[in-house]
């Protein structure tokens, strides 16, 4: 395969990329609801949305460490190495140390003098936290299976950096 072919696999994950900026309104600054409405909020709103963006992150190595173990008794080992690794980074290995929700706490300690630390999710954040930690707890091979794990990882890590600087933006 030469230097500017793209392999079927990198091909996939570009379209998937795509549909995501495209067609996801979360990921989308011209679609997303609270872009669409920022020159209408208050300073409160505004951090109001941003103290609910963060629960979802300071959740993320318990999602990774849960799918992982599942991962484990569909003996998908190779995945278990990456989530394994996903988690040390998100606890600071590529990081000197500092978890990467510890940086985001700071960040938005500094920037907007807002104590994230301790906050109560709203039932919309609830809800939401509530159904990632059941599509990746999932462990009957039956009813679910491993791919449904993967691809809400996938969505997870695609999509935490578009939707971070939406909400920074």
């Amino acid at each position: 395969m030469g230097c500017d072919e793209m392999s079927p696999y990198g091909k996939m994950l570009d379209r998937l990329n795509k549909n995501m900026i495209e067609d996801h309104s979360a990921v989308n600054g011209l679609r997303n609801p609270i872009c669409k409405n920022l020159k209408k909020m208050t300073n409160g709103q505004l951090s109001y949305v941003l103290i609910q963006y963060t629960i979802f992150p300071r959740n993320i190595v318990s999602y990774l460490a849960t799918a992982c173990q599942q991962m484990v008794k569909f003996e998908m080992y190779d995945v278990v190495s990456e989530l394994g690794r996903n988690m040390e980074e998100e606890k600071g290995s590529q990081s000197n140390g500092i978890p990467h929700y510890d940086i985001l706490t700071n960040g938005i300690k500094e920037e907007f003098d807002l104590d994230i630390t301790k906050i109560i999710p709203v039932s919309a954040s609830f809800m939401f936290d509530k159904k990632m930690k059941e599509i990746v707890s999932s462990d009957d091979p039956y009813k679910d299976d491993p791919y449904k794990i993967m691809g809400a990882l996938y969505a997870m890590e695609s999509t935490a950096v578009p939707e971070l600087k939406i909400v920074l933006d």
